[in-house]
């Protein structure tokens, strides 16, 4: 068993961003820690939590409820599963060698809709209007938002929360006008 201290805010990204889906792999619907990372994917979108303590590498289940440690701090007590979890080291972009703007969400539609918008003109991607809504929901904040191409995915930076959340945009295809 590990037990690890996160804040309220990293709590509430980790909560948003693990599977609820049951057709989704055990290992999607749990967390995963490797180096000084826990990863939560939906498939769609992955949160990292960067953390000050280096973990053994797996796929880890929450065991009970978080413990309140003080109002915005939280332990979790998390038990490794014999599956093995996602390769999120290859997943993860260099930032340094992208490009990147500030983007502010709050839990407001206007607001992500807003946001939807900018990150279309900054890379020419569709990105989904409920990825962002959630992640403004769970934690709304000021974040940096890199990016490079079109296709590629956007990265969301919270330095307070010490959390990088990866949003993979979608394919559409433009109707010729007739």
């Amino acid at each position: 068993m590990v037990k690890i201290t996160v804040t309220k805010k990293q709590l509430a990204l980790l909560k948003a961003h693990i599977s609820k889906s049951a057709s989704d792999s055990e290992a999607m619907r749990n967390l995963a820690l490797y180096d000084n990372y826990i990863v939560a994917s939906d498939g769609k979108t992955a949160c990292y939590i960067e953390c000050s303590s280096i973990f053994d590498s797996g796929c880890y289940a929450f065991i009970g409820a978080p413990d309140k440690l003080a109002p915005k701090l939280f332990e979790i007590s998390l038990l490794k599963l014999d599956i093995d979890a996602p390769n999120f080291k290859a997943v993860k972009p260099d930032l340094l060698k992208l490009k990147s703007t500030a983007l502010t969400l709050d839990n407001t539609p206007l607001n992500t809709t807003s946001a939807v918008l900018k990150v279309f003109e900054l890379t020419g991607n569709a990105i989904n209007f409920e990825y962002l809504h959630r992640i403004a929901k769970a934690n709304p904040a000021d974040y940096l938002v890199y990016y490079s191409d079109k296709d590629k995915p956007i990265v969301l930076v919270d330095s307070e929360a010490k959390a990088e959340i990866i949003v993979l945009p979608f394919k559409y295809k433009q109707k010729a006008n007739s």
